[in-house]
């Protein structure tokens, strides 16, 4: 089959010399998801809310599921409630560092979802969509706090009562610490799934036009 030669101006060019012609402006994969980055990266604030609004909703339900889990290892050894709760009591650093342990689980599990969804509505700058995700979850408390105090609808009263103690504050710093691990982590899988994805829709060599008529 005969290869129609292209016209460009007044000369006649052909399918090879066009499509070397086309190759030196073609712009590479990173070039293009560089130039996304540039236009569509940076914090992503919706983005954020949701993925804290789905750490939330995974912190309960992990940790009812640990609870339900307990219970059901104390059913079927058949513990008694009343000699566990005695038991407990004479161990309680044991058991303080079990609770611990358990919680920071429950948290990193539960921030490595909301980051991971945050990065994927977000696509790019996962570090900083895991960081935004912990930003919502240390604003809204604060936010909520400060408006009981400045409108002072009867909370003000509650509201400085649930002002923490030293040990309250190096807990609740710690379990930030592991929720932010966790939502930098699943931000970071959640902005890698999309690289990937990238990678194989800009990288993957489709046959031209020319090349077709080639092989024809």
């Amino acid at each position: 089959m005969s290869v129609t030669p292209a016209r460009i101006g007044t000369g006649t060019v052909l399918p090879t010399q066009l499509r070397r012609r086309r190759s030196r402006h073609r712009i590479g994969p990173e070039a293009v998801v560089a130039r996304q980055r540039r236009v569509f990266g940076g914090v992503q604030v919706g983005a954020a809310f949701f993925g804290w609004v789905t750490a939330v909703g995974m912190t309960v339900l992990l940790t009812s599921g640990v609870l339900a889990l307990m219970i059901a290892i104390g059913v079927v050894l058949g513990t008694d409630p009343n000699s566990a709760t005695d038991g407990a009591a004479s161990n309680a650093v044991a058991v303080s560092i079990l609770g611990a342990i358990l919680l920071a689980v429950v948290l990193f599990g539960a921030f490595l979802c909301g980051g991971y969804v945050a990065a994927r509505m977000a696509r790019f700058d996962g570090l900083l969509q895991g960081v935004a995700v912990c930003g919502w979850t240390v604003g809204v408390p604060v936010a909520l706090f400060l408006l009981a105090l400045v409108l002072d609808l009867g909370f003000r009263d509650v509201a400085l009562s649930l002002v923490p103690g030293i040990a309250t504050v190096a807990l609740g710093l710690g379990a930030l610490g592991v929720a932010a691990l966790g939502a930098v982590a699943g931000g970071l899988l959640g902005e890698r799934y999309h690289r990937v994805v990238d990678r194989v829709g800009l990288t993957e060599s489709l046959p031209s036009d020319a090349d077709a008529e080639e092989r024809a």
